[in-house]
């Protein structure tokens, strides 16, 4: 990682139940986001931040055997997971490339579709991340991004142990320098790019209230809570009593029938770039 990344997430297998539960929570609606701005059979696609592939062998299977996806992540531990989910599920069309967000130069002008998720509030300077995405992308392409908003988080009833999970986890992203307005911000940062016009922006939060699906959610939780421990501990925010105790009443917490998860607020957006 470059001293622009922030990304203080655990990687590899010890990311993969974390990164999948956060397919099974936002997957549809970034499906639902990708086949709708311009995703198209035969294209030439880069899933920037792609973690262990998830939506990269989706967006694989999505172009067909004419097109190919770049599955692009500074860690190795995430591409090697990516690689072999790819090569268990039979997906041919697609790449695996260790680079930095910000030096994306090997591949100018090369997209049709340029996308991240989830990227951008692990970025220092998120600004020069979205140029270098842009720089990627073909004359008629598309640049396409999802950026979440961990405030917005909610649930009905309320319990006090996931108001503490979002309380403490919002304080590490500000002491660690991540920018948490990203989501309003990231409009600004598009309408800059000078070869790019159309702006779309849209928003998206899903709302889950399944009990399979709320369980998943409470499993994110305290899967994410060991993923950061060590961050929060290094920056007093909680000691390692506080994190198991709120795990285990993250868990132990009743699903009533009428309960409610509001999960992050997506910003969806993309534009075009210019003929």
């Amino acid at each position: 990682m470059t001293d622009q990344h922030k990304y203080r997430l655990k990687t590899g297998k010890a990311a993969e139940q974390q990164l999948d539960n956060l397919d099974k929570l936002f997957g549809k609606e970034s499906r639902k986001f990708l086949s709708g701005v311009g995703l198209k059979e035969g294209g030439q696609v880069a899933d920037v931040g792609c973690g262990i592939g998830n939506l990269s062998c989706w967006l694989a299977e999505q172009i067909g055997s004419r097109g190919h996806v770049y599955a692009i992540d500074n860690s190795i531990k995430q591409l090697e997971i990516a690689k072999q989910r790819a090569n268990q599920r039979g997906i041919k069309n697609i790449s695996f490339h260790e680079m930095d967000v910000h030096d994306l130069s090997e591949f100018n002008e090369h997209f049709d579709l340029t996308y991240c998720r989830w990227l951008l509030v692990h970025v220092k300077d998120p600004l020069l991340a979205v140029k270098s995405m842009a720089k990627t992308v073909r004359p008629k392409g598309i640049l396409a991004c999802e950026a979440g908003d961990m405030r917005t988080n909610d649930c009905y009833p309320k319990f006090p142990a996931h108001t503490q999970f979002f309380e403490k986890s919002n304080e590490l992203l500000r002491q660690t320098d991540c920018d948490v307005n990203i989501s309003f911000k990231i409009f600004g940062i598009f309408k800059s790019l000078k070869e790019f016009s159309d702006v779309k922006i849209k928003l998206s939060q899903p709302l889950i209230s399944a009990r399979d699906e709320i369980k998943v959610f409470g499993q994110q939780m305290c899967v994410l809570l060991d993923s950061i421990s060590e961050s929060l501990i290094e920056k007093n925010i909680m000691s390692q009593n506080e994190i198991e105790k709120l795990k285990t009443e993250i868990l132990d917490h009743p699903i009533e029938e009428n309960t409610l998860i509001f999960l992050a607020r997506m910003t969806q957006i993309w534009c075009r770039k210019s003929a």
